[in-house]
């Protein structure tokens, strides 16, 4: 399973939907922990890429994973792309 880890967007929201110990136990399980680059830079997680793949946004608003990992609710501009499926707009 492909687990993605996006940056929140919302205004004074600094928090990241994984820590990098939670991403190291997806690891460990067998899993691609993907992270968004600076992502959890607001909260002392620098872009190691010992654990998880740091990656950059493929578009502006999407990422491709079977899982999200986030926050706060999707903000209906983000659009989540499960790998191998249709894209699908989140509300």
């Amino acid at each position: 399973m492909i687990v993605g880890v996006v940056k929140e967007i919302k205004n004074n929201e600094n928090r990241i939907g994984m820590t990098p110990a939670c991403a190291a136990e997806y690891v460990a399980a067998g899993h691609s922990v993907l992270v968004e680059k600076n992502g959890g830079l607001s909260v002392g997680f620098l872009n190691d890429g010992d654990v998880a793949t740091i990656i950059g946004r493929q578009d502006d608003n999407e990422i491709t994973a079977d899982e999200v990992a986030k926050l706060c609710g999707t903000i209906s501009y983000e659009v989540v792309a499960p790998s191998g499926k249709e894209r699908i707009e989140q509300a």
